[in-house]
């Protein structure tokens, strides 16, 4: 552990996640990158969606920062690259929601029907706080997720409704030591929003499981869905 680097809380949601894409990998017979690649991403066209990224790739990748807007690292994860490896622009995870969508007369593509699949909400339960995160639930209001918007959970994507309505909405979000991630989006309507940023996860983030990124994506999903 980096000296002087406060350590973040432990996701074991994330730890299953990451159990899960290895397994996957190893009973379609290869490994996770390759396998994700051959089964998603040429399907899709995400070109620019790797763990192992190309010159061009590392040429083109924002800066890492810190939470408090110094220089940092990116991350890499062998053992958990099914919880945080991947690279991505707005471009592809904008064609991965289209994908997604395909519903809304977005093209059908071979996975099609694997990703509608993953819509479907498997429980209504999230787990309970903790005695940190009700302390700074308590303190501050800044960067909660609203209670709506975490109503079940999916394959992969969080479930809930817009504060605005009862239009449903599919989202997850994700954040590792120099980058920050959101994308959700409607399948009533149509949009859907991807929001990035190359600084990290600060402590009361981790602990609030909740970060601005994710407080810009759903105010633009409100405001398209207004």
């Amino acid at each position: 552990k980096p000296r002087g680097r406060l350590p973040v809380p432990v996701n074991y949601s994330n730890l299953g996640v990451a159990l899960l894409g290895f397994i996957v990998a190893q009973q379609l017979g290869g490994a996770y990158e390759a396998t994700l690649v051959e089964r998603l991403c040429d399907p899709l066209g995400l070109r620019d969606t790797r763990i192992t990224l190309t010159a061009d790739q590392q040429k083109r990748l924002a800066a890492p920062h810190t939470a408090n807007g110094k220089p940092g690292h990116s991350w890499d994860l062998p053992a958990f690259a099914g919880a945080g490896a991947l690279r991505s622009t707005a471009n592809d995870l904008l064609k991965f929601l289209a994908a997604n969508m395909a519903n809304m007369g977005q093209p059908q593509s071979s996975v099609t029907d694997a990703l509608l699949a993953c819509h479907n909400t498997h429980t209504h339960t999230f787990a309970p706080a903790g005695r940190l995160q009700k302390l700074l639930s308590g303190l501050s209001r800044t960067g909660q997720t609203p209670a709506a918007y975490r109503q079940g959970m999916a394959l992969g994507w969080a479930v809930g409704r817009l504060v605005s309505g009862e239009t449903q909405i599919h989202w997850h979000h994700g954040a590792t030591g120099a980058y920050r991630a959101f994308a959700g989006f409607t399948k009533s309507t149509g949009n859907g929003v991807v929001v990035l940023a190359n600084t990290g996860l600060g402590l009361a983030d981790a602990l609030r499981n909740s970060t601005s990124t994710d407080a810009l994506g759903f105010e633009v999903l409100e405001r398209l869905n207004s």
